[in-house]
C-alpha cells in the first residue's frame, strides 16, 4: 500500500478511527491529526489528550505536548490535513467515572442497572 493520506485513513480505520470535521475538542472522542506536505504525502501525526492539548513524537526519545496543531505546521511536518476520531472508553471521559457509576448502580437510569433486594 502506498503512503498517501487515503492509505493512512484506511490504516487508522482498522484501529477504530473515523474521519471527522476538525480538531475541536470533544471529550467523548480521542482525535488524531495527520500532517501532510505539499504533495499530500503524510509526514507526521498528533493525538489529542484529555486536556485538549496535542501530543507528538518528535524522535526516538522526544514526546511533546502542544496547545495547537499549528505549533508544528511548516515545511518539515506539513500542515494538518486529515482529522479522525474514535470513542474514548467512558471511564476516560471527564467525570466519566461518575457517569459509569450512575448508569451502573442507579436503577432505571441506564441500560445496565442493579436490582434492589428486599430486606
Amino acid at each position: 500500500m502506498s503512503s498517501t493520506i487515503e492509505a493512512f485513513a484506511v490504516a487508522y480505520a482498522t484501529l477504530g478511527y473515523e474521519p471527522c470535521v476538525g480538531p475541536d475538542f470533544q471529550p467523548k472522542y480521542e482525535k488524531i491529526a495527520v500532517y501532510a506536505d505539499h504533495a499530500s504525502l503524510p509526514q507526521h501525526a498528533a493525538r489529542q489528550l484529555l486536556n485538549g492539548k496535542w501530543t507528538s513524537k518528535l524522535g526516538p526519545n522526544v514526546d511533546i505536548q502542544h496547545a495547537t496543531l499549528e505549533a508544528l505546521a511548516g515545511d518539515h511536518y506539513g500542515t494538518p490535513t486529515l482529522y479522525m476520531r474514535r470513542y474514548r472508553p467512558v471511564w476516560q471521559w471527564p467525570l466519566g467515572w461518575f457517569y459509569y457509576a450512575w448508569i451502573r448502580f442507579c436503577p432505571g437510569t441506564g441500560t445496565t442497572t442493579r436490582t434492589r433486594q428486599p430486606y
